[in-house]
């Protein structure tokens, strides 16, 4: 998914040749946020959501290939109203043999987030983040920016730093960790790399990957598979040239 600021959100997959096709997208307005996740256990349908400049965030649900756009509902219609809304992020889980949920994380400006998830187009209520993930805990700071991906939880704080939560069991998660925060060579030593605005996250085999975006427009990566795991540049660790100001970013 791709939002532009104003024209409706656009939807293209990958084919297994690298090309990209553009195709049928949910009836979303124009939107500064979207998200997409497919539903495991199932025929794959497609989840999309997209937050609007009002900070409405809205849900879709189709099958791949659909030749007719579904119609967006407001998520709130069932989860409840959390007021404004000023990120939100979407997963699925890994492929069971049983229809699973897709999840959507929100953050909403009374600095709080909060947690729905949906198994066929209709939304649980709201609940808060330190609720749903017993074992975090409060998150330590304003909420401005969320992410979510099939092992891990990731916030941005109104002092512009990053958090993340990961699961240690079935039902605990871990405490929130400054993905800042370098344990190993010890001392623990805080790697400041400035003030994050947003942050995206995807789960593979190697681990979970950390994408983020600070406020003078640079672009970072962390892969936290190890205890030394540190934020690098990505124009100079990674494509080694100037791609410009970014503002946002997402993974899958």
């Amino acid at each position: 998914m791709i939002a532009f600021s104003t024209v409706p959100p656009k939807l293209l997959f990958r084919s297994p040749d690298g090309a990209w096709r553009e195709e049928q997208a949910p009836d979303f307005p124009p939107s500064r946020r979207v998200a997409a996740a497919f539903q495991a256990g199932s025929r794959t349908p497609l989840y999309t959501a997209a937050l609007v400049d009002s900070g409405v965030p809205f849900a879709a649900v189709q099958e791949q290939s659909a030749t007719t756009a579904s119609i967006p509902t407001e998520v709130e219609w069932t989860a409840g109203d959390r007021g404004t809304m000023r990120s939100a992020d979407m997963h699925g889980l890994p492929p069971l043999e049983t229809k699973q949920p897709v999840f959507l994380i929100a953050a909403a400006d009374d600095g709080h987030a909060y947690i729905s998830s949906s198994t066929d187009s209709k939304w649980t209520l709201y609940a808060p983040i330190e609720e749903k993930l017993p074992g975090a805990g409060i998150p330590p700071g304003d909420v401005i920016g969320v992410a979510a991906a099939a092992s891990a939880y990731g916030i941005v704080t109104g002092d512009g730093r990053v958090w993340a939560t990961t699961p240690i069991s079935d039902r605990q998660w871990s405490q929130w960790t400054d993905l800042e925060l370098r344990i190993l060579p010890s001392p623990p030593t805080v790697v400041d790399v400035g003030t994050f605005a947003t942050i995206a996250m995807a789960s593979t085999d190697e681990g979970t990957h950390v994408l983020g975006t600070t406020t003078d427009g640079r672009l970072w990566h962390q892969l936290r598979n190890n205890p030394t795991a540190i934020f690098r540049d990505v124009e100079l660790s990674g494509v080694h040239e100037d791609i410009g100001l970014v503002r946002a970013v997402a993974a899958a």
